[in-house]
């Protein structure tokens, strides 16, 4: 499996609107089973979590040399836009 690490930020975010990084990691893995990720920057919202943190979490990634890197994670209070939804 690819290594997931986390940027300052995402755990800052994290620790902020207290969202548990096994759920971010699971959420990516759950992607990444669905998808083929090439090196880029990636959004998705992960709406199974809305039942836990009342809103859609907001995951932004980058993959990298054989890593995957969160940017940053948030609840979505606004609404659904063209982002890659997890259901």
């Amino acid at each position: 499996m690819i290594e997931i690490k986390f940027s300052r930020h995402s755990k800052r975010r994290m620790k902020l609107y207290d969202i548990d990084e096994n759920d971010i990691i699971n959420a990516i893995n759950n992607y990444f089973l669905n998808n083929k990720l090439f090196y880029g920057k990636y959004d998705i919202m992960d709406k199974s979590l809305s039942a836990k943190y009342t809103y859609p979490v907001k995951i932004i990634f980058s993959v990298e040399n054989e890593k995957i890197v969160v940017i940053s994670v948030f609840p979505i209070k606004r609404g659904y836009k063209n982002e890659n939804i997890l259901r």
